[in-house]
Parts: C-alpha cells; sequence; structure tokens
C-alpha cells in the first residue's frame, strides 16, 4: 500500500481506485469497498477488520446478543470520538478526514460495528486526501499507514480504556432489557426510575442538565424492579390505562412526557434516562398542519364536513391541526400500537376539547369534530389502547383517567382522589358529543405507482437531511413531526426498506398495510436491516414497524386501491 500510495503522488484523483480490494497490516486489515470520484464526494467507503487477540479482548467477554450490542456501541462511541477530536484536513475537501456513524445518547444495533467469530468488524468513511484534484500520496500513506493505527490503538485496544467503564457500558444496557421484560410481566407501560434526570442541557442538546431536580416516584405509584446486574430498582410504574399528567407551566410536565416517549431505546450510562423504560410500542400524537393524508378512516373523529366530504377514507395534502392529529391516531394502531402519548402544547385545542359554553354557542350539528376527551375512554377499554396525556389547561379529562399525576418543581405528585373530588364537586355540564361508536374501517392496498425511488438516470436514490427529511427518488418525506426518531441513520435504514417494498409491490402487484410490514421484525437486527442491500452499509440502525407506517403515511404520492 505504501510503494502504490507513494507511486500515485501527483496523479490524477480517479487513480485511487487501484486501492479497491484487502490490505493486509500488521495488526489489521482494511477492505476499500467503495472509492469517491473526488476530493468533495461522499468519503470512501472501508471496512476494518481486527482480531480479538490484536485488541487484547476476551473472545466471550458479551455473553449475549443485548451485551453484544452494547458491545459493539461501546468501541463504535470511541472510534468516533477519537475521529472527531483529530479531524484535521490534509488537502482539499475531505481530504484525510475519518468518518463514522456517530451514536447519540441512545444505544442503537446498527450496521456500523459487527462481532464476527474471531474478529471485530468496522465500517467507516475516509477522505483520501487530494491537492484539488490531484492525489496527496503521501499524505495518503500517512492517513492509512499511520494516523488510522493509531486511532484503532488509541480507541479499540483494550489498554486504551477502563475495564470498569466498558463493564458499565454493558450491564446499564442488559439491565435496561430486564426491565423492558418485566413491563410486560407486570402490565406496565412505562417505568421511570428514582433518581432518574429527565431534564437536557438546551433545547438542542440531548444530554442530561448538570444541575437538574432528580425524579421520586410517590409512594401510590412505586414499584421495585429486579436488575441482573445493579440489583432492585424503584421507581413509578405506569400500568395500562389512561394517565393524565398536569400541574403549572415550566414544571416539567413535557419534560417527564419526552423522557417516557424516548424510553423506547436504552441510553448510556449517565444519560439519566438509563431507567426510563418505556413499553416498544409507544407512540407520540401530535397535531401536525400541512402533512398528507391517504384514505384513513378518522369518522370517529371527524365526520359531516360542510363540503359533505366523506370521513371514512379521508385524504389531503394539506390536513389541518384536527385532521391531521386523528389520522395521526388511527394509523398508528393500525399500524399496531396500543399505547398513545399526547401532549396538548403540540395538539389542536379543538380536537382535544370543547367546553359547554362553546357547546351552547356552536351546536353539534355544526361541529363535525368529536374532540379527544368523548373518545378517550373508549379507545382504552373498547381497543385496549393506553393513554399517557399532558393535560395542564382542562379538567374535562379528570373522569377520564385511573392516575393523575401532578408535577411540582419537577417532582411528581399523586393526585387522583383530589382530582376525583373536585371533579365530583364541580360536575361538568358539557354534552357528551360521541354519537357513534369508535370504528377504524381498514385501509385499502398500497398501489404500484405508490413509490419510485428514480431520480432522472439513477435508481434507487436515498438522501437524509438530519432528522427533518427522508428523499425517495424525488420524493421527500417531512418527518420532523415523527418525534421519536432519534437517529439520521434509522431514517436510511427506513429508506432502503421503503426501496425493498417498492420492488415487493412492483413484483406481487398492490399490498395491504399489514403484508407490506410482515417480516419486519421490532427491533430490526443487524442482519435485517442490511438484508436488501448488494453493499456493506454502515450507517444503518434499528427502527420499529411503527416507524415505517408513519413515514410511509407522509409519502405524498402514496395511494390505496380497493
Amino acid at each position: 500500500m505504501e510503494k502504490l500510495l507513494k507511486s500515485l503522488d501527483g496523479k490524477p484523483y480517479p487513480l485511487y481506485k487501484k486501492l479497491k480490494g484487502s490490505w493486509e497490516q500488521p495488526t489489521y486489515r482494511i477492505q476499500f469497498d467503495h472509492i469517491q470520484g473526488d476530493a468533495f464526494a461522499q468519503p470512501s467507503r472501508v471496512r476494518l477488520f481486527l482480531t480479538y487477540s490484536s485488541l487484547n479482548l476476551p473472545i466471550d467477554w458479551a455473553g449475549n446478543a443485548h451485551r453484544q450490542i452494547a458491545l459493539r456501541d461501546f468501541f463504535v462511541r470511541r472510534f468516533a470520538k477519537l475521529a472527531l477530536a483529530n479531524r484535521r484536513p490534509l488537502g482539499s475537501g475531505h481530504s484525510g478526514l475519518f468518518f463514522i456513524d456517530e451514536p447519540g445518547q441512545q444505544v442503537l444495533d446498527t450496521t456500523t460495528c459487527f462481532l464476527l467469530e474471531d474478529q471485530i468488524e468496522i465500517r467507516m468513511r475516509m477522505g483520501l486526501p487530494a491537492n484539488g484534484r490531484r492525489i496527496l500520496g503521501h499524505a495518503a500513506w500517512t492517513m492509512l499507514g499511520e494516523n488510522l493505527a493509531k486511532f484503532i490503538t488509541h480507541a479499540l485496544h483494550r489498554d486504551s480504556y477502563d475495564d470498569q467503564d466498558l463493564i458499565a457500558h454493558l450491564n446499564t444496557f442488559e439491565d435496561a432489557q430486564h426491565i423492558r421484560q418485566q413491563l410486560l410481566e407486570h402490565q406496565l407501560i412505562a417505568f421511570v426510575g428514582n433518581h432518574a434526570m429527565l431534564a437536557r442541557a438546551s433545547g438542542i442538546s440531548d444530554r442530561p442538565l448538570a444541575k437538574g431536580t432528580t425524579f421520586q416516584s410517590p409512594s401510590s405509584l412505586e414499584i421495585t424492579l429486579n436488575r441482573p446486574n445493579y440489583g432492585p430498582i424503584k421507581g413509578m410504574g405506569l400500568k395500562e390505562g389512561i394517565h393524565l399528567i398536569v400541574g403549572g407551566g415550566y414544571h416539567g410536565k413535557s419534560t417527564l412526557l419526552r423522557g417516557i416517549e424516548k424510553g423506547i431505546y436504552n441510553h448510556v450510562p449517565g444519560d439519566g434516562r438509563e431507567w426510563v423504560i418505556t413499553r416498544e410500542d409507544a407512540f407520540k400524537i401530535r397535531a401536525e398542519d400541512g402533512r398528507a393524508v391517504t384514505g384513513v378512516d378518522i369518522s370517529s373523529f371527524i365526520n359531516g364536513l360542510p363540503n359533505q366530504e366523506p370521513t371514512t377514507a379521508f385524504s389531503t395534502q394539506n390536513a389541518s391541526g384536527s385532521t391531521s392529529q386523528a389520522a395521526n391516531i388511527i394509523e398508528s394502531i393500525q399500524a399496531g400500537s396500543r399505547f398513545l402519548l399526547l401532549d396538548e402544547d403540540t395538539s389542536a385545542t379543538n380536537f382535544m376539547i370543547r367546553d359547554r359554553r362553546m357547546q351552547e354557542l356552536v351546536a353539534k350539528e355544526n361541529e363535525p369534530i368529536t374532540p379527544f376527551v368523548d373518545r378517550i375512554a373508549d379507545l382504552y377499554h373498547k381497543w385496549q389502547v393506553s393513554v399517557i396525556l399532558v393535560m395542564g389547561g382542562s379538567g374535562d379529562y379528570f373522569e377520564k383517567a385511573q392516575n393523575i399525576i401532578m408535577m411540582n418543581e419537577y417532582q411528581p405528585r399523586d393526585v387522583t382522589a383530589e382530582a376525583q373530588k373536585i371533579a365530583l364537586a364541580h360536575k361538568d355540564s358539557r354534552a357528551m358529543e360521541a354519537q357513534s361508536p369508535l370504528s377504524m374501517i381498514e385501509r385499502g392496498h398500497i398501489a404500484q405507482d405508490s413509490l419510485s425511488s428514480s431520480k432522472g438516470r439513477k435508481d434507487r436514490v436515498i438522501r437524509v437531511q438530519g432528522l427533518k427529511t427522508l428523499t425517495i427518488g424525488t420524493d421527500d418525506i417531512d418527518s420532523t413531526y415523527i418525534e421519536q426518531m432519534v437517529h439520521p441513520s434509522q431514517l436510511r435504514a427506513i429508506g432502503h426498506q421503503l426501496l425493498a417494498l417498492e420492488s415487493r409491490i412492483q413484483e406481487q402487484g398492490p399490498l395491504s398495510f399489514e403484508k407490506a410490514t410482515q417480516g419486519i421484525p421490532s427491533p430490526t437486527t443487524q442482519k435485517d436491516l442490511e438484508g436488501t442491500l448488494k453493499n456493506p452499509d454502515g450507517d444503518l440502525a434499528q427502527f420499529r414497524v411503527l416507524d415505517l407506517c408513519a413515514f410511509l403515511n407522509r409519502l405524498r404520492r402514496l395511494r390505496l386501491t380497493h
């Protein structure tokens, strides 16, 4: 490699393609899967293969699948931190830079690192050095022959980290998985461990607030769960049912809900939410003005529109707050969720409540919306859909809830009995507006022209813009308000699954949503993540079938047939 790179010095950039293939180094092997076209293009894709013995790592350190996910995540974090700290260009564009899919506060199953029988595989990108469009061969050898070896030693070799840090990473992930299993055993939808730090450092940082108030469960809701590594843990256990989170502004209502909504993932030690564990089918619902809706039965919430438009198969390219929120609820339930999370701050007011005075002024026959307050009980009692709702502005939900939790200076208090007394003392005279049973008509089949990944002469085009947009071909899917997504690699993985779905529909014809998502496990494993790909990809992360359906439902070209 040294001889080749130095011989290429000063020559045209495309000659870097001579690197493609596998190269043995003294302590590792490097595989070039794709060579970039120039210094400003996407960096080259490479894979590193390192034996356990070269890293002084016991081959049986991670004894089960959960610990293996955590071990892989630990190595990727260390490599990413080092690559970021040493990001110094060696020429034009991305020259000399190392890139690896950097994890966030959540520990996800990804395709960035694999544990093979006797070695570890790391997938990353490298910007091969150039001056304009000319190869910098000597700089390339410095990058690949010297800097990379130092990165491997300082990030991955056992002497570079404290064993206890790694063990804590493995133990925390494994214990979180055990708590997750106990949710099912105890019919719980969420658990918030005592001493959790739910507040984040800022609105743009997912790291914990340095000096904030930690969580302490009300005694009436406290439960003890077991952890195999760290022993028993106490915290607030919420059973299946309807739960309200109330309190004054800025006292922590939404902070608690956000902690619960992200509890579908396991977190790194020190995040503060390690022991906030939520059932995996939890789905955050909100109003989403302007989103596309296709063929959704929202008639239980919105019916009798002034233009006589039917709402049993409602479609629009520009949904209002109320129609989008109704569609979000029905879509998530039909996709498999039995646990909804709502916050009044991000809900349509007219969708959530209509008080007695408004009922007298605007008669029901002139109001197509049946408010959520008149459907929430049926959702649980008839459809077994649990709900956690942040509500600080209306007491009309008091009678509906099994538990009412008041947040005061970030501390929860069980005020269920007090709220129920208030509800009895001030009996509301508002009329119940649900005039028919809650219903959900099955949707049609996904038409063959609903997905097209072509763009000009290019096929199978996928692009991701942070957590905001997934582009398939020429179609942009706005994911800004799919609020439980935490990493762009989840969007990329969903994009590849949508390409696979496109191929299936082209081969088999229109498919129902149920059949379209069959065979996609949750959470998705490494093998499943890249099962449809021809080439290795280190930038894919686990997602849920619920998430895939949420993206599919927001596809503006989606068309259903019957």
